[in-house]
């Protein structure tokens, strides 16, 4: 069961989550237009004003407050950029006509020696891969505004003379194949298009343009953040994940060198559970699958660079959906 931000079972958009004191949420799930936020728990309704933009002069708007030149602060930004239904701001609908997908090596190859899932028919993609391009094409439209908005947030800090002092981490929550391994679109597959993310750190201590090669996964972000503040957690409050500030100072990688664990249960119901799975156990039976809680499995392990932990298999007819996008 999934219960997005501004439902009734979450709270509505009233509902400001613990611990925050200035909060900003978009009610449901990857709107560009048409959507309402909630503004400190008060709903407010946006018709043609893109919704990036309208974050960044939030952004900038908090930026201005007094206490922000003096005090330590913590400020997250999560654009629905770049998810379905990838709308780019009208300004950057001229950029990047001439785009099309990535053809890596992976591109549209059959999946002979892959899980049953990928083996399954349509082994290949049709002729015609035009709607892989506009999605391509279109996602890194819509990273443009993001673009402006890091922009914007950075000439901040530094007029307000705290860039020097302020860490800035970049990074996403999954990343997205298009026609690897002849699947069209999507982000739960065990592989690295879809488990690898960018994350990007810069602030005091950290040295210029160096790159790491230790496996990190998002439970480790928490816990750095909060040591990057010295901020101790007691003792009997128990947080999953480790903190990499002491590698990202010292430069040490051995003292993080790891495994990071992954695995996927799903998100459909009994209803969507593909006959032909060739997972005989128990948990894979429609019987045992109740609110997706129990659906398929995956297990991999990974240690490559910059890699996080992102649920990584699906056991939804990923052909059956080739005319409506889904992120």
């Amino acid at each position: 069961m999934v219960i997005r931000y501004g439902s009734k079972k979450s709270g509505g958009t009233k509902h400001i989550p613990h611990g925050y004191d200035w909060w900003l949420a978009l009610k449901g799930n990857s709107k560009y237009y048409n959507y309402t936020l909630s503004i400190n728990g008060t709903a407010r309704f946006f018709e043609n004003q893109y919704l990036t933009d309208v974050m960044s002069d939030y952004a900038i708007d908090f930026l201005n407050q007094g206490f922000i030149k003096t005090s330590p602060f913590f400020m997250t930004l999560a654009t629905p950029a770049c998810h379905a239904p990838f709308t780019p701001a009208d300004r950057h609908k001229v950029c990047y006509l001439n785009e099309t997908v990535v053809r890596t090596p992976s591109f549209n190859a059959t999946p002979y020696n892959k899980h049953w899932l990928l083996q399954m028919k349509p082994t290949s993609l049709p002729e015609n891969v035009e709607i892989l391009d506009e999605i391509q094409k279109n996602r890194l439209q819509t990273l443009l505004a993001v673009d402006d908005m890091v922009d914007r947030v950075v000439e901040k800090l530094k007029d307000l003379n705290v860039l020097d002092n302020t860490y800035i981490i970049f990074t996403s929550d999954n990343g997205y194949h298009i026609g690897q391994f002849s699947q069209p679109w999507d982000k739960r597959q065990p592989y690295q298009t879809d488990i690898k993310v960018p994350f990007l750190i810069s602030g005091p201590k950290i040295k210029k343009k160096s790159l790491s090669s230790f496996p990190i996964s998002s439970v480790d972000i928490l816990p750095t953040i909060l040591d990057l503040a010295n901020v101790k957690t007691p003792e009997k409050l128990k947080i999953d994940g480790k903190s990499f500030k002491e590698v990202l100072f010292e430069k040490i990688e051995k003292m993080f060198q790891r495994r990071v664990y992954i695995e996927y249960h799903g998100m459909g119901s009994g209803s969507t559970v593909e006959n032909q799975c060739a997972v005989k156990e128990k948990w894979a039976d429609p019987e045992h699958l109740l609110d997706g809680r129990s659906q398929y499995y995956v297990a991999s392990v990974l240690n490559v660079p910059r890699s996080k932990v992102q649920r990584a298999t699906s056991v939804g007819d990923i052909f059956k959906r080739k005319k409506t996008p889904q992120n």
